[in-house]
């Protein structure tokens, strides 16, 4: 299979696989798919050629042709979701363009990072808006839209999620062991320092939509913060981006200073 790179585009001369995904000795016809690389900048120690080498790999073993591809360098996939990023928009609209079939990425993590209700929401919003399918290099193509690959990918969503949690955990472990060598409040005994105007935004979008969960009001305030800007750079949009896990804190701190001044209207009233 002949290979040629022309800028940030990969062309690849291929033919065909199953008609449908997940059924062997389907019609034979050949459809096109767009790579997309979520690579991580150079300071984590990993090659950006082993996503080319595992995905040509896996066209060429399941006779397929990549017409397109995006780098998406250095993003972020525990902090912002797909279709927040502007590199992997871009890639949609190329390969929807092109009459592709679906984006090709490495692995699951490469795309979602946050769990197997990312992956099933990502698949449903790629179909709706773009008609692409979500191919992964890892699963053979046979099994793509079978009950074994889509066990697979869940679990490979979910043991990503439980990574990210435990290397949380042990950084928490790690803040909390020097504090108390330094003789430092830990726990409880050690609130979150938040801004005011955080605490109020969040604190009057659950107002607003009290039957919320702790994610819309995130994405709401994030939006409000305009954390979704198209001009914005990936560290200001992470900076103004707000997860579920501070929503909870701010709601925790402005129900802390309600009752508060509950308390001390009470008394000056006495």
């Amino acid at each position: 299979m002949a290979v040629r790179h022309r800028g940030g585009l990969c062309l690849l001369s291929g033919v065909r696989a199953n008609g449908r995904e997940g059924v062997p000795g389907g019609i034979q016809i050949s459809f096109d798919v767009w790579r997309y690389r979520r690579v991580s900048t150079s300071d984590k120690g990993q090659d950006p050629k082993r996503q080319f080498i595992l995905t040509d790999e896996w066209v060429a073993r399941e006779k397929m042709r990549i017409v397109g591809d995006t780098e998406d360098m250095g993003t972020s996939a525990t902090f912002t979701s797909p279709f927040e990023r502007s590199r992997f928009i871009e890639a949609c609209e190329g390969a929807r363009a092109a009459g592709c079939r679906g984006l090709l990425a490495e692995s699951v993590d490469r795309v979602c990072g946050q769990g197997s209700d990312e992956l099933g929401w990502t698949r449903i919003e790629l179909r709706r808006r773009y008609g692409l399918e979500l191919f992964f290099a890892d699963v053979p193509l046979a099994l793509h839209g079978t009950l074994g690959g889509n066990v697979t990918a869940t679990a490979n969503a979910e043991v990503r999620r439980e990574r990210i949690a435990g290397d949380r955990r042990k950084m928490r472990e790690g803040i909390q062991t020097k504090r108390r060598d330094k003789g430092l409040p830990v726990g409880g005994q050690a609130q979150m320092k938040m801004k005011p105007d955080l605490v109020g935004l969040v604190a009057q979008v659950h107002a607003e939509n009290p039957r919320w969960g702790l994610r819309l009001i995130a994405h709401e305030v994030s939006a409000r913060r305009g954390a979704f800007l198209p001009s914005l750079s990936e560290r200001e949009r992470r900076r103004r981006k707000v997860t579920h896990e501070t929503v909870r804190k701010a709601l925790a701190v402005a129900s802390s200073r309600t009752s508060r001044d509950e308390k001390r209207g009470g008394s000056d009233a006495r």
